[in-house]
């Protein structure tokens, strides 16, 4: 069974204020899974990934974007961590963050479900990278990515799923270019 860091249940759920009886629902669910408010999460200890999932799931169904919920999810994550002094300041280009964002999520899920990512092509200005999710939309991943190109300042990277699992294939792949 996957587990993920609390930081991510938390981050989504906090994510789901304007959409107050889903919000709520998935409270009462976590509460029921942990004993805890999703606030009290620890956000670096592992929780079923059951429960991120379900986030996820009631999030896309609240939300009048659908699918397009986890893209703009996405897009806030590295904003964020930067705001608040979580990146190193060693980052600074692109493959620098493709680098560091695989790591993250290797140290953030865990699993027999879980398959880290694989870069196919890593060179400057073009990445294709495997990146199948466990158990939620790969839609959240490009919207990461493109929160990273923003943050640093890139608006014009492309980035193209060529297969999905969501689709029927049976990997996700992505291919970024800048």
């Amino acid at each position: 069974m996957v587990q993920v860091k609390g930081m991510f249940i938390t981050f989504t759920v906090r994510l789901m204020t304007l959409y107050k009886e889903a919000k709520q629902e998935i409270s009462d669910f976590i509460k029921q899974k942990t004993g805890l408010d999703y606030n009290d999460l620890d956000p670096t200890a592992w929780y079923p990934g059951e429960i991120l999932i379900k986030a996820l799931e009631m999030y896309e169904q609240a939300s009048p974007t659908g699918k397009r919920v986890y893209i703009t999810m996405g897009n806030q994550v590295y904003p964020i961590w930067k705001r608040n002094g979580l990146l190193p300041e060693s980052l600074k280009t692109p493959l620098d963050y493709m680098k560091y964002e695989a790591e993250g999520f290797k140290e953030s899920h865990i699993g027999p479900e879980v398959k880290q990512r694989k870069f196919i092509k890593m060179e400057d200005g073009h990445v294709i990278v495997e990146a199948p999710a466990p158990g939620y939309s790969c839609k959240l991943f490009e919207g990461v990515w493109q929160g990273i190109f923003n943050m640093i300042g890139i608006k014009t990277a492309e980035i193209k799923q060529t297969q999905c699992v969501e689709e029927g294939d049976s990997t996700c792949i992505f291919d970024i270019k800048w």
